[in-house]
């Protein structure tokens, strides 16, 4: 059975394993950047952290997968994402400020001269952060061609 499980993953393009292993990765930078430092902030144990981690690429997974399926809806989900959880990163670990309904409350109801007062220059590198990674994954999406969507119910030569 196991020899028969390796001959079939011997028999992959190298394109689809190339779009594996990217999902993988922006997967893994994802939740590194911006899901586990929750966890980490709580207290939680090291089991319970890591078995977040594992859930957390894996729901990833299929998000980024189907974000990568159109490029230019990877740029965009991307651009959005990376620079969004960037600023949620900076207010949760540096303001302490969760993401709930309040918070959108706040950000919709302040005026200018509130809003300065948070803004500096630690919030700025946090959005900037997020746009590099998003730019780097947006240049690297774009030189890994992605197999196409294949139909049928039995194993074909590709992961997706």
């Amino acid at each position: 059975m196991i020899k028969n499980l390796f001959t079939k993953f011997s028999n992959i393009d190298k394109n689809t394993l190339y779009a594996f292993l990217f999902i993988l990765s922006l997967t893994t930078v994802y939740s590194v950047l911006y899901n586990i430092p929750y966890l980490i902030k709580l207290g939680l144990p090291v089991k319970i952290i890591i078995l977040f981690f594992i859930v957390s690429i894996m729901r990833d997974f299929i998000i980024w997968y189907i974000a990568c399926l159109n490029k230019w809806i990877f740029a965009i989900f991307a651009i959005i994402t990376f620079t969004v959880s960037g600023g949620l990163q900076y207010l949760y670990g540096y303001m302490n400020i969760g993401l709930n309904i309040g918070t959108f409350e706040m950000v919709f109801s302040t005026n200018f001269t509130e809003a300065a007062g948070v803004i500096n220059l630690k919030l700025l590198m946090f959005f900037l952060i997020g746009f590099l990674f998003a730019l780097f994954f947006i240049l690297l999406r774009n030189k890994i061609k992605f197999p196409p969507i294949t139909g049928g119910g039995e194993f074909t030569n590709s992961f997706f």
